[in-house]
């Protein structure tokens, strides 16, 4: 995984800044461009952050907390 995030590598992606991605030119010259690695990559990321939090979504929108 290190390797994945020090920079540059074999999928094209840019992940020096990762997680935190510039939203303006991430991947220049493109304005709005990113990778499909660092897509992927922001995605799971994603769905981690709400399995983890998935109690506390929960209570606040009032839901059963899942199993």
């Amino acid at each position: 995984m290190r390797a994945l995030v020090d920079g540059r590598n074999k999928s094209g992606g840019n992940f020096e800044q990762f997680p935190w991605l510039g939203t303006f030119f991430p991947n220049r010259p493109r304005v709005i461009r990113l990778s499909v690695a660092q897509v992927n990559l922001l995605s799971n990321l994603t769905a981690w952050n709400i399995i983890e939090s998935a109690s506390e979504v929960a209570r606040t929108l009032r839901l059963a907390a899942p199993p």
